[in-house]
């Protein structure tokens, strides 16, 4: 258990390291309309376990999260990477 809390401390640390500044003022402008489209992909950043998630129509969302679409292909596709090491089980 606390091996998994380490590895998924570790990888959030390193999917926030990785977003550049214009990937976190996507991100910013995106949380402060509090509302996803139909379909958005996204990581929670407290639970990278989860894994990629997809959003319904009007989900309202407060928490900490990496939008597919606010961040660089590259980037997702690094971020979605380190997420191999701690999926929920």
């Amino acid at each position: 258990m606390k091996q998994d809390l380490l590895s998924e401390y570790r990888v959030r640390r390193q999917m926030l390291e990785l977003l550049s500044a214009a990937d976190a003022a996507s991100l910013a402008k995106i949380a402060a309309a509090g509302s996803l489209q139909e379909g958005d992909e996204y990581i929670e950043v407290d639970h990278p376990a989860r894994g990629v998630q997809r959003a319904t129509a009007g989900e309202l969302r407060r928490d900490k999260l990496i939008l597919r679409r606010a961040v660089e292909r590259g980037t997702w596709t690094q971020i979605v990477a380190l997420l191999d090491g701690v999926r929920e089980r």
